[in-house]
């Protein structure tokens, strides 16, 4: 599988430009999720649940104020349109795709946009990641990629 090194860079440089975007330690991340609109007519109710959940399902823009995202977060919003299933905590580990309906787990979706294994995934998407540590993985990506 050939890494996306061109999509992890154009991350890292969105975030250096817009920080208020990324929050590591979540895949999706709204501030005040109470807010926004459920998903019930949005999301056919049995899908969701089939992904195990049971709360109140809400959708969050990804570019509405106050949306923060990890890097994978960030590499399926510049994929594709999608709004985050976000729960009453605020945080989302789901997206579903504006043109098809498709839902999805963001973790699977980045890794296969970023063309990574799930071990050099768990490398770069650890939520305790600092922006620095995030471009050290990348760098070492790129030189293994190079080589």
């Amino acid at each position: 599988m050939e890494k996306n090194i061109p999509l992890m860079r154009k991350i890292i440089e969105h975030i250096e430009t817009a920080p208020e975007t990324w929050k590591q330690s979540s895949w999706a991340y709204v501030e005040d999720p109470l807010g926004l609109p459920e998903a019930s007519n949005e999301v056919d109710r049995e899908v969701y649940e089939s992904w195990g959940y049971e709360d109140t399902v809400r959708v969050a823009d990804p570019n509405l104020c106050g949306t923060a995202l990890c890097i994978a977060g960030h590499a399926v919003n510049m994929d594709t349109k999608v709004v985050f299933l976000v729960d009453d905590t605020g945080s989302a580990s789901l997206a579903q795709e504006v043109a098809t309906g498709e839902v999805f787990d963001i973790e699977t979706r980045a890794r296969e946009l970023l063309g990574l294994t799930a071990n050099e995934a768990s490398m770069l998407f650890d939520g305790d990641n600092s922006l620095n540590a995030i471009k050290d993985v990348v760098d070492e990506f790129e030189s293994e990629w190079l080589n």
